[in-house]
């Protein structure tokens, strides 16, 4: 890990990685590498002078970030020391391919299966109480970061242009309950949770119509595979793991970040039910996009077992 700094993130992919591992190889975590082992897979290679061989590299953010301390520079020397360099979506793969890099295998981030699942796949939007149509549901499923990343002042702006009368906002994440009630100020129902437990934030999946990703950057993020797995059309920036699993006008709607035309294109098929039933069953159709926990992990054990085959064929 490089350093002792706690990662969520981290804990739980490593988590996922331990309960799936296969009986022949034994996983350690540690700060910094140690004697004894044969590969080592960094997650932070840019907090390292050089890196030890035979190893594995996980890019876990975007290359094109503007934040100074996610500075490519500080990256592509260890990238091109990797035996392999695991890459989250194929945006990243040809980024280092035209640097050079091209010993990079493409594994998504996975979702949770015991918990995310879909729903029914042509849900028409009836409240089971009046039996009226009720309104669109967005989901907003990422904690709020101050650099405002995760694209705020566009979705305050896209808020501007869609109807309160017809959409709706349920947001999950830290610091989430500050844009509910800038949300709230335009005229909007919105539903805010700064902490939930995982199995509920699945379910809020099912209860959603449409994931909302407007990140100016992304390496994954998260909620895209969870997304895909409960078959929840997605509105999104094509950029990180959306690019490659989120087929426009199939199982979603890229967005141009503009939040004039976004609206607009969102409206169009939110609003008309045969256009929303088309992206649902897409949805539903296209759910196995995504991959589990369960296939990334086996990936990455592939990844494991052919850096050794490799290595001690050649000693």
């Amino acid at each position: 890990m490089s350093n002792s700094v706690a990662s969520g993130i981290f804990t739980d992919i490593l988590g996922y990685y331990k309960s799936f591992s296969p009986a022949e190889m034994m996983q350690v975590a540690s700060e910094s590498p140690l004697p004894g082992h044969f590969l080592r897979h960094y997650h932070r290679p840019n907090l390292e002078k050089e890196l030890i061989a035979p190893c594995i590299v996980t890019v876990h953010h975007d290359l094109e970030d503007d934040d100074t301390s996610l500075a490519v520079d500080k990256f592509l020397d260890r990238y091109r020391e990797a035996t392999r360099v695991h890459c989250l979506n194929t945006l990243q793969q040809k980024y280092l391919a035209d640097r050079g890099i091209t010993n990079t295998i493409v594994i998504p981030h996975g979702y949770n299966q015991k918990y995310v699942f879909p729903g029914a796949p042509d849900d028409h939007q009836i409240d089971a109480e009046s039996g009226r149509h009720r309104k669109i549901r967005i989901g907003l499923i990422s904690r709020r970061y101050p650099r405002k990343v995760k694209g705020e002042a566009y979705i305050y702006e896209l808020s501007q242009h869609l109807d309160p009368a017809a959409f709706e906002f349920v947001l999950i994440g830290k610091g989430r309950t500050y844009d509910a009630a800038i949300l709230e100020r335009y005229g909007y129902e919105a539903t805010a949770y700064e902490s939930l437990p995982y199995k509920m934030i699945a379910s809020t999946y099912r209860s959603i119509d449409f994931l909302l990703m407007a990140s100016w950057f992304e390496g994954g993020p998260a909620n895209i595979p969870e997304a895909i797995g409960s078959a929840v059309p997605v509105l999104c920036n094509p950029i990180g793991m959306a690019y490659d699993l989120v087929l426009d006008r199939v199982n979603g709607l890229h967005l141009c970040m503009d939040p004039v035309i976004d609206a607009e294109n969102i409206s169009a098929w939110a609003l008309d039910e045969q256009k929303y039933l088309s992206l649902k069953r897409g949805a539903f159709e296209q759910r196995e996009r995504a991959i589990t926990w369960g296939q990334h992990a086996s990936r990455i054990f592939d990844i494991y077992r052919d850096v050794t085959r490799e290595v001690v064929g050649g000693l």
